[in-house]
């Protein structure tokens, strides 16, 4: 598995969280859990420091997925359709 730890911010609204570095190549474990409000949270990874963002991975529902990412991507994680969520998400 990947050698960082990251978590992001308390989301608690739809949007997104603030955007951390990957600093090493590999394989790691996204994961989340909370009060979903029936939303969809999305780990987006940037190649190019933020301009564009594409999806990694996608959850709806406490759990985790193994995820590959590259030296130097930019990561974020987005929260759409939710009502009054409260999630807890990170990188392993």
């Amino acid at each position: 598995m990947g050698a960082i730890t990251r978590d992001f911010a308390q989301l608690v609204a739809d949007g997104s969280s603030g955007s951390q570095n990957v600093p090493l190549q590999g394989d790691y474990l996204f994961f989340a859990s909370g009060t979903w409000g029936g939303g969809t949270l999305t780990l987006q990874a940037s190649p190019d420091g933020g301009t564009t963002w594409y999806t990694v991975a996608t959850l709806s529902a406490n759990g985790r997925s193994k995820v590959f990412l590259g030296t130097g991507e930019i990561v974020r994680v987005t929260l759409s359709g939710a009502t009054t969520p409260t999630l807890d998400s990170g990188l392993r």
